[in-house]
Formats: C-alpha cells, structure tokens, sequence
C-alpha cells in the first residue's frame, strides 16, 4: 500500500510522551535519556478521526490466524501493543534530550512547529531485516513454559529460541520456530 495522504495535525493537539510501557504517563523512575522519545495524538484531536480511517482499513489484516487468542481491534483499543491504542510516533533515540522535563519539551515543541502535515500513507511488508535496524541475536533456551501465540502450542522449558536486542531502543523480541515460521512471543522495554 502506497498512496497520496493529506493529515493535517495541529502541534497543539499533540503530547510528548516516552515510547515504553505506559509512556504517556511516566513514573518518576523512568528517565527520558533512557527511551525513545515522541508525540502522540490526543483522542480529541481533528485529525485522530482521520487517522483511525486508516486504522480501519488495516484491521481487515487482523485474520483468526494473525490474532490467535487475542480480540480484534477496535476504535478505541489494539489487538498488538498497548491494550488502549493512541497514534504516536517516534522522534528521539535514546540520550537524544539530555532533561527530564517532558512538559517544557512537549510546550516548546507545539510552540515552534505549529502544524505537521502527513501526505502519504504506506505500508511495506517484508522480511526482518535485523542488520538495518540495529538488531543483534543471542540464543538461549526458554527458563520458563511459555504458549505459541500464533497456534497455543506449549513450548517446554529448554525450547531454543533467538532472543533479539535493539540496540537503539533495547527492546528485546524473543522467536521460536513454531508453525514453520518466526512467531513473535514476547518484548520487553527495560
């Protein structure tokens, strides 16, 4: 999919957050240098409506096979991620803002840019390609019992899998080869 889009969305419709668990609201524990930093669209927002025409038409990727146990998607929640779907978008690496006051970020960021407008709407399916986007494997064994999320397969304890590290984010995605393909079991943000 590859089209002309036209988003048109007011600065201050937007809010800094941290890309992590809950990063729209941080715990004081959690420091900006250690995330990624970006924006994310209030629900009251012109332009959420016209962003979650785009999400609708994404859902109708969300087949019984591709969701295993989990419930669809709806207009307000997420199938994959967080249960309470907001649009965001990243636009600092981790270290990137040396503070740790989010509010005067977020206040000078709708200050200076005003208005981000969106022309094009893309999605690229494709092969994981680790080498471009900073990835590195370790395998290991599984400590504990875990379920394929794709067939509920139980994989016992000692099932090898690949264990991916970003190096930019440090997430990590955890792979066994269940159903003859990489199935995607887990990710943690530390």
């Amino acid at each position: 999919m590859n089209e002309r889009a036209e988003v048109v969305l007011p600065a201050a419709e937007t809010r800094i957050m941290l890309i992590a668990p809950g990063g729209q609201n941080p715990v004081s524990s959690e420091f900006p240098v250690q995330h990624m930093m970006g924006i994310r669209v209030q629900r009251k927002s012109s332009a959420a409506a016209i962003i979650q025409t785009y999400l609708q038409r994404m859902r109708i990727l969300e087949t019984s096979q591709i969701l295993g146990g989990r419930k669809s998607s709806s207009l307000k929640t997420s199938a994959f991620g967080a249960f309470h779907f907001q649009p965001h978008m990243a636009l600092v690496k981790p270290g990137g803002f040396g503070g740790d006051d989010l509010y005067d970020l977020g206040s000078a960021f709708r200050r200076e840019i005003g208005t981000l407008r969106f022309n094009r709407f893309e999605v690229q399916f494709g092969t994981f390609n680790p080498s471009k986007a900073g990835w590195t494997k370790r395998t290991e064994s599984l400590a504990i019992a875990e379920n394929c999320h794709r067939c509920d397969r139980h994989l016992p304890i000692g099932t090898v899998v690949d264990i991916w590290v970003n190096a930019f984010t440090g997430s990590e995605r955890m792979y066994s080869q269940c159903c003859n393909t990489a199935i995607y079991l887990l990710e943690q943000m530390d």
